[in-house]
């Protein structure tokens, strides 16, 4: 069993396929696999936040709630790394859509896509965060990689 601790990258990742041929990471210390699900689960946090506590910039918290945490250790893990860097994409994504949604309101199809995206963005965080507990890799669907992975895991 390999080890890590916090600040130092002493876990050398390796990957292997599971049934479902989803690429998880072997041996990941408990420690890693809980925070990378939390970088999800915090932009989920934020997401549900604004969808009851809306305010005009609302929509820029889940981004940065993502990359401070992808920055605090991104550097300790490839994992941490692999999916502090996917959930900002995400994220990013997501804006991206609602600049796109914003001419279309006034043609009647935005208000939809305004009223669908915030749940677009907690059920990503519930789906990345619950596949970083379980040690997978995880892409999010229809995903703008504006952030692009130097290394990306390979089984």
């Amino acid at each position: 069993m390999a080890t890590a601790t916090m600040g130092t990258s002493s876990w050398t990742p390796a990957y292997e396929r599971t049934e479902k041929s989803k690429l998880r990471a072997v041996d990941l210390p408990d420690d890693q696999r809980i925070y990378a699900s939390w970088i999800h689960f915090g932009s989920l946090i934020a997401w549900a936040s604004s969808v009851f506590f809306s305010s005009g910039i609302a929509f820029v918290v889940p981004p940065l709630v993502a990359l401070a945490m992808w920055q605090i250790r991104k550097a300790d893990s490839e994992f941490i790394d692999d999916h502090g860097r996917e959930a900002l994409n995400f994220q990013i994504s997501l804006i991206l859509i609602g600049l796109i949604l914003i001419p279309l309101v006034f043609c009647g199809v935005g208000i939809l896509g305004f009223m669908i995206l915030p749940f677009f963005g907690i059920i990503g965080g519930v789906l990345g965060g619950v596949a970083a507990l379980r040690s997978e890799v995880f892409r999010y669907p229809a995903c703008i990689r504006v952030i692009k992975d130097p290394t990306p895991p390979m089984a």
